[in-house]
């Protein structure tokens, strides 16, 4: 039986009775069987305890938006039923969540219709329809929204659907007009023919930006682990701070954190004392007055540290300056500007004078995966879902030019092929311990680590490397042998020793005089170039462990001269690498 690992966002799946769960629906309604599951951290915590349900409860996909739009002082809360023909959500706009879905003031709803018997057009209303693009068609009250309003909807629909859906992989109706004044959405789609999903908003609180960004953030809600084995997906929190308050508010759980001071505005930038500005930007924040500097410390691995001269400003990140900026000293507290540090941790901020308030914008990538420890291969193959790119490097630990493989394949339904994709990867393993690093090619941060057991022969281990136009058709060999009291000859490309491991090996077409070779321990490069006779394309050399026990990569590579020169420099083809585990 495999073994399986998983994060902490691993959401684990159980039956619940929920609201508006009848005894008569769970007769009528498949129930999902109890697995490990885990859902796109896309979809807001205030959304959680009811995805949940309705994911267990249904035996097609649920629709749930991941925007939370957040009027101004009030919260959401929600509520669903599960009927034969499918399930109703209900979004609420109060003062607070205990008393938004009592107090009955209807946001939107979503549902699905299973037999199609909901009708969605309001009735005694004349709608013209524009034509249809990229499989959506949208109808408007002619007698109700007027010429302005119309052209902007049409340019917003227009570029919606410029290259995709409205919804990618669906086919839909969109309907705009007036309820009570109320410029209003309501749509209807379908991802296979045969089940409706409808989202319907007539409310004055919300703008129609807000209603149809809601729309647009429609997904199916997925167990990510039925299409990928591992995940690497943004996560976003939109935070709210007014400046006549302290409280700061988070859109995606209803969420109020108290700060110290209101906000102080100082030439047209937004100060909060130290402390406060930790809070919002998530990092944690410390003064030391001995030699007057604030050090930033990361709370996650999506931050970097960063180092604050009280004094000159001037701000320092693994001692390279960023630049400097203005501190305050306010009734004896330290008052930093929002932005510039913000920014420099790669948060959004928008300062909004009319209604003078900031909102910050978070997004850091999360990644959860459910692999087995225990490998028996050449290569770890995972299938990842993440944002198109790829943006990320994955690696063995070990290796330094070990490389990583991918082939794109298509994003689960309602997923956007311009922004998302399953790669399928490929990372060479050797055997015992292997540890999997996945980085940001960006920031070249590491983002997480995935511990493996390879209980591959060693004889079954690859030569690797080659993998170069200019030696497509090299013949050659290459022999690994050790002697710790025994001779042995390793059969593949991995050897293990105490002392030393003897090379031969002959190339032919081309026969070098010379080759070079690298050789870096621990997966770090070592910067080092060396030069091995060859005479007639025969080579012998031995591998020392003089740089202590560990994992030695040895690549070969042409000799000096023997392939142009580029703007780079001397080129360097690889045309095999091995391993040895000095132990």
């Amino acid at each position: 039986m495999k073994k399986w690992f998983t994060m902490a966002m691993v959401c684990s799946v159980a039956l619940g009775s929920g609201n508006g769960l009848t005894a008569q629906a769970a007769e009528t309604v498949a129930v999902r069987s109890e697995m490990r599951t885990a859902f796109d951290p896309a979809f807001p915590e205030i959304l959680r305890k009811d995805l949940k349900e309705l994911y267990t409860s249904m035996d097609y996909s649920v629709v749930l938006p991941t925007y939370v739009p957040m009027p101004d002082g009030k919260v959401f809360a929600f509520d669903h039923k599960i009927e034969a023909i499918g399930y109703t959500l209900n979004a609420y706009l109060g003062k607070n969540a205990d008393t938004a879905a009592t107090d009955k003031n209807l946001i939107y709803t979503i549902s699905s219709d299973t037999d199609k018997s909901r009708s969605l057009m309001p009735e005694g209303k004349l709608y013209q329809k524009l034509p249809k693009k990229n499989d959506w068609t949208v109808y408007y009250a002619t007698s109700e929204v007027t010429n302005s309003e119309y052209f902007t909807l049409k340019q917003k629909f227009s570029t919606a659907v410029e290259l995709l859906p409205l919804l990618p992989n669906s086919k839909g109706d969109l309907y705009f007009y007036k309820k009570d004044g109320v410029l209003s959405v309501a749509a209807s789609w379908s991802y296979d023919g045969q089940t409706d999903y409808r989202f319907v908003s007539e409310c004055a609180e919300l703008s129609f930006d807000e209603k149809f960004a809601l729309l647009r953030s429609m997904r199916p809600v997925l167990n990510l682990f039925e299409k990928a084995d591992a995940y690497v997906l943004p996560e976003a929190r939109t935070l709210d701070l007014k400046f006549n308050s302290t409280l700061l508010e988070q859109r995606e759980n209803n969420k109020k954190m108290q700060l110290s001071k209101t906000p102080f505005l100082y030439k047209g930038s937004v100060y909060l004392p130290l402390r406060d500005l930790g809070t919002l930007t998530g990092m944690e924040a410390h003064y030391v007055a001995q030699d007057q500097t604030v050090y930033f410390m990361p709370r996650d691995h999506n931050r970097v540290g960063m180092e604050l001269n009280a004094l000159t400003g001037e701000v320092k990140s693994r001692g390279v300056s960023m630049g400097k900026t203005t501190v305050l000293n306010k009734e004896g507290r330290l008052l930093l500007p929002v932005k510039f540090f913000s920014e420099q941790w790669g948060l959004d901020v928008v300062y909004n004078a009319e209604n003078k308030s900031v909102t910050v914008n978070d997004s850091q990538f999360t990644t959860n995966q459910n692999i087995t420890r225990d490998q028996n291969a050449e290569e770890l193959t995972m299938r990842v879902l993440s944002v198109s790119g790829p943006i990320f490097l994955y690696s063995n630990k070990f290796f330094y030019t070990g490389g990583w493989g991918y082939n794109n394949l298509k994003p689960p339904t309602g997923y956007s092929s311009l922004k998302y994709s399953v790669q399928q990867i490929s990372v060479p393993l050797i055997p015992g311990q292997n540890e999997i690093e996945l980085t940001n090619i960006h920031t070249k941060k590491t983002i997480d680590t995935i511990t493996l057991q390879n209980t591959l022969p060693a004889d079954k281990v690859p030569f690797r490397g080659g993998n170069t136009q200019f030696y497509d058709n090299m013949s050659k060999t290459v022999t690994l042998s050790t002697n710790d009291g025994t001779v042995k000859v390793w059969g593949g490309g991995y050897a293990e020793a105490k002392k030393e491991v003897t090379v031969t090996g002959m190339i032919s077409k081309p026969a070098f005089d010379s080759i070079r070779m690298v050789v870096n321990v621990n997966g770090k490069d070592s910067g080092q170039v060396v030069s091995v006779p060859s005479p007639g394309g025969d080579f012998l050399f031995k591998i020392l462990p003089d740089k202590g026990p560990g994992i030695y990569e040895v690549s070969l590579y042409n000799p000096k001269g023997s392939l142009p020169s580029t703007e780079a420099g001397e080129m360097m083809a690889n045309f095999v690498s091995f391993v040895i585990r000095f132990q």
